[in-house]
């Protein structure tokens, strides 16, 4: 038997722990079978990132009883303190063994053996220990060993290994049969748990599928809705979204965009499936590409999958902690299941709303696929997904002036190329005048044989793009790539995501446009990643805000603020030659007007 199917079978839940008390049943909690079941293979590491209220104590309890009766060897758990292990014993362990009649028949009448430090069954021993207490740790060897809240525990102080190691080293003897369990909220990207995640070669998540077009997603925040209430009151605002239950769930795929409800859940929950990074999910909720192979598993699992959590009540608890640091720390920690990181740089969307607002007065200056006077190339720029593709066509001018003209979400390659290279030219000058994209650049970091192909068909307007995070060498340089002959970018990103943040902020608001009527998605991708110090290397990183949230729009920004830069956009604008007017002829064949381009 599997740990769930052990669970469903003999496990009782007491009334005393359990809100739900009564015979387990695993449909309540889905997901919950894809961490219990993977102690079963050849995996000896479990890293279990979760946030509050997911049912991580049942889970590990579900683990230690299927031990007990099914896979018996020493057991050590570990907790941050002596008082949080004897609270677990009192309170957890011994109703789940006297709640159930398959792991009551395993006590033992001999009352030493059940102890504050440990509790003899029949069938094997369970040793308790705390972080504090590194004798706890290190007494005895242990086939199993569950750390509970590791990001809990006090600071490392350099006299003795650290607990997570000296609890690591009991299971030495036990080789391919020893299991470790590591579970915890986490707190920064340095503690425990997180680095412990990051050290995992098969890192998985829980994808559900939309109730209105099946698409299996992961759950991420910045997908949570709520209306705009005309209240001042930011508390108020909190309260009347929880009371009124005004929030709910967007659904991630473009082309949808359905309205989910709590009430979705549980059937979503039901058809879940987890997949590791690098793996896809289609509709039928198949999982393809292959499985890392390794002796460590991170899994990860926020709040927003607890059945007992309501959309609303993340809205109101996200909105009371705006401006409050610690608020928001805990926030993320407990309920996003992420680190918590120092931030250098940020951007709400309302920023990139206002800027949208602005456009709108601009009449026709501000509407899309119209090229401002001063443009002097036309650049568009396309991040590839699995089976849609994002783009973006700007405007650009000296000094890196630049406007949106059409940002969009396309099937297919070909479909991308339409739009941009339409033969009816569909943009124009603001003076009405046909004009024509001088250059389109795809991301080739996904999908690199079908995008290669695709840019052999016009190898002259069509380049690739490549991504290198550092800060040193030039914003953008390209290469011509023997094997296929095309035009490949490397982007520098970190310096590209600075200047397009510096562009985005700059006071002039006519420096970076966008058109009126430019979708609302915009705003929110334009804004996913944010720039953090990392704690291992002392650097400046640009990052997800939330695990797993959309940023195609803010890629292919980022590509176009690069690439135009090296084009020589960046450079001031040029002293005003005299010129005569173009006759009716010339302005038939208008070209755009970017005089250093043939040099590219």
């Amino acid at each position: 038997m599997t740990p769930t199917e052990w669970a469903e079978t003999h496990r009782v839940l007491p009334p005393k722990t359990s809100a739900e008390p009564g015979k387990y049943r695993v449909s309540r909690t889905p997901y919950a079978r894809g961490v219990a079941d993977a102690v079963i293979g050849g995996a000896e590491e479990i890293v279990f990132v979760a946030g509050t209220q997911i049912g991580k104590t049942t889970i590990e309890e579900t683990l230690l009883g299927y031990w007990i009766d099914e896979d018996p060897g020493p057991c050590l758990i570990v907790k941050p303190t002596q008082q949080a292990c004897r609270d677990y014993v009192a309170e957890r362990i011994r109703p789940m063994l006297d709640a159930s009649p398959r792991l009551r028949r395993h006590r033992l009448d001999n009352k030493d053996a059940d102890t504050l430090d440990k509790i003899e069954l029949d069938s094997m021993t369970i040793y308790f220990g705390w972080a504090g207490s590194p004798q706890s740790l290190a007494s005895r060897p242990c086939r199993y060993v569950l750390v509970d809240e590791v990001d809990k525990f006090p600071a490392f102080s350099g006299r003795e290994a650290d607990p997570v190691s000296l609890a690591r080293e009991r299971t030495a003897t036990f080789g391919h049969r020893r299991r470790v369990i590591l579970t915890s909220t986490p707190t920064t990207r340095d503690g425990a748990i997180w680095r412990a995640f990051e050290a995992c070669g098969d890192k998985r998540r829980f994808h559900v599928p939309c109730p209105h077009c099946g698409t299996y997603q992961l759950l991420t925040w910045p997908q949570v809705r709520w209306p705009k209430l005309n209240e001042t009151s930011r508390i108020k605002r909190a309260d009347t979204i929880e009371q009124d239950r005004l929030a709910w769930y967007e659904c991630s795929n473009p082309q949808c965009r359905g309205r989910i409800e709590d009430s979705h859940k549980p059937r979503m929950l039901d058809a879940g499936t987890w997949a590791s990074e690098g793996q896809s999910v289609n509709n039928a909720g198949h999982v393809s590409g292959e499985r890392p192979v390794g002796k460590k598993i991170g899994l990860h699992l926020n709040s927003l999958y607890s059945p007992w959590r309501r959309f609303a009540d993340m809205a109101a608890e996200w909105i009371r902690a705006d401006g409050d640091l610690a608020a928001t720390m805990n926030f993320r920690n407990a309920r996003l299941a992420e680190p918590f990181e120092v931030q250098v740089s940020r951007r709400e969307p309302s920023a990139i709303e206002k800027k949208e607002q602005w456009a709108r007065t601009l009449g026709q200056a501000g509407q899309a696929r119209v090229a401002p006077s001063w443009s002097v190339l036309l650049l568009a720029t396309c991040d590839v997904q699995k089976d849609h593709c994002y783009y973006s066509v700007s405007a650009w001018g000296y000094e890196l002036k630049s406007k949106r003209l059409l940002v969009g979400v396309a099937a297919t390659l070909d479909e991308v190329y339409r739009q941009v290279f339409a033969p009816d030219f569909p943009f124009v000058s603001d003076s009405g005048v046909p004009v024509a994209v001088n250059l389109l650049v795809v991301d080739s970091g996904y999908r690199k044989d079908e995008v290669t192909e695709f840019a052999q068909r016009d190898p002259r307007r069509v380049h690739l793009s490549r991504g290198l995070p550092t800060y040193f060498g030039p914003i953008a340089h390209q290469k011509i790539e023997r094997a296929s002959g095309v035009v490949v970018w490397n982007i520098n990103t970190m310096q590209s995501k600075d200047t397009l943040d510096r562009l985005i902020g700059d006071p002039q608001a006519d420096r970076w446009q966008v058109y009126a009527g430019i979708p609302e998605d915009f705003f929110r991708q334009m804004t996913a990643e944010h720039k953090v110090v990392n704690p291992q290397t002392r650097q400046m990183e640009w990052r997800e805000k939330s695990s797993g949230a959309a940023n195609h729009y803010w890629d292919t920004e980022a590509v176009a603020c690069a690439v135009a830069s090296a084009m020589g956009a960046a450079a001031p604008a040029p002293e005003p030659v005299r010129q005569d007017p173009p006759s009716t002829s010339d302005q038939t064949q208008y070209t755009n007007p970017l005089t250093n381009y043939r040099r590219w």
